[in-house]
């Protein structure tokens, strides 16, 4: 449950595959608040809080709900309507308080603020949408910088013959 990890190269967050019924919010909720009841000392890591926080964070809306689910992460038995899902995380992060050095996943936060912060990321992912969403396209931009590459080529070979004659 709490092997979450966060791949900053490629963007990538990997986690452990969740079960949604309705046993297992009451009884997440009472972990949690016997969790949060012992008296956290500060920079003591709360588990359950900790990851009730990243689930509520990560599932606002019926699409990272259906992402999720692709995903083979989130095993959704409520019913098929994405909206109970979205509810089960959001009750499960309601009696969540917790002081931002003391989440366990700090660091992954950290990790993900960085990527998404990053300019570097933000222009691949735009240029892999525009210019690489299908094998056409991605046939069509090698042969454009092939194209590239042989007229400067030769171009290059006809400077340098006026240049230096026989």
């Amino acid at each position: 449950m709490f092997d979450v990890t966060f791949d900053r190269k490629r963007g990538v967050m990997e986690l452990p595959r969740i079960e949604i019924h309705l046993a297992n919010l009451p009884q997440l909720m009472n972990l949690i608040a016997f969790e949060q009841s012992r008296g956290q000392r500060a920079g003591t890591p709360a588990p359950l809080t900790s990851y009730s926080a990243l689930m509520s964070s990560l599932v606002r809306s019926g699409q990272d709900v259906s992402v999720l689910q692709r995903g083979g992460i989130v095993d959704n038995l409520l019913s098929n309507d994405d909206e109970a899902a979205i509810n089960f995380f959001s009750r499960l992060g309601d009696p969540c308080t917790m002081h931002y050095s003391d989440n366990l996943f700090a660091q992954l936060f950290d990790d993900v603020k960085c990527y998404h912060d990053s300019s570097w990321h933000k222009h691949r992912t735009v240029f892999k949408r525009a210019h690489c969403s299908t094998p056409w396209s991605i046939i069509a931009l090698v042969l454009a910088i092939i194209a590239f590459f042989y007229s400067f080529f030769s171009q290059s070979v006809a400077i340098y013959g006026q240049a230096r004659p026989h």
